[in-house]
């Protein structure tokens, strides 16, 4: 398991493999009461969910609406780390927002086939570790397709996703910083 699901203070303790996904975790942990959701860990808290993961996936994007829904009707943020690669979930989330007159801000992490081979691979095995399963079905669609093929086909997505900001890490990094999506965001915003 990635350490801020066990409520790690200190983002930069982390392991490299961990900062990708954490950065929205960490912009999520600024904002008082934000809501970060991981629909991953809902999936994984259903039971059986592995019999039949695209069920569970879609159970877990149902239940993660309505806490959506729920926290920004309270006037919370919320933040969702998720990679998408099909239409449908970002306007859903979108819609969502704009039911309860919050404003949605889709943020896309760029990054390269090797780099994303390594963190899908990695991911699975913390969710292996975290419950002593194989954890590769964890990434599904993409079992069999080679991360070159995953990341031209999320890059032809983003492409049809115009309002998307799309954020690559600086030149020799290999993840995109917390102050770089806080600077995206403002800029948004002002």
């Amino acid at each position: 398991m990635r350490g801020w699901r066990h409520g790690d203070a200190d983002p930069a303790e982390r392991d490299a493999r961990d900062r990708q996904v954490d950065a929205g975790a960490s912009l999520g942990r600024r904002a008082p009461l934000a809501l970060v959701l991981d629909i991953d860990l809902v999936r994984s808290m259903l039971g059986g969910w592995r019999d039949d993961p695209l069920s569970a996936g879609l159970v877990a994007r149902e239940l993660a609406l309505a806490m959506i829904r729920t926290h920004l009707g309270s006037g919370r943020d919320v933040v969702v780390p998720q990679y998408l690669s099909r239409p449908g979930f970002a306007e859903t989330l979108e819609a969502t927002a704009g039911s309860r007159g919050a404003r949605f801000v889709e943020v896309v992490l760029r990054t390269d086939a090797a780099a994303a081979e390594r963190r899908f691979a990695e991911r699975a095995a913390d969710a292996a570790n975290a419950d002593g399963a194989d954890g590769a079905d964890i990434h599904g669609p993409f079992v069999g397709s080679s991360m070159g093929d995953v990341v031209e086909g999320h890059a032809a997505y983003v492409d049809g996703r115009p309002r998307a900001i799309v954020v690559a890490p600086a030149p020799g990094e290999e993840f995109v910083s917390v102050s770089a999506l806080e600077a995206v965001l403002s800029r948004r915003s002002g």
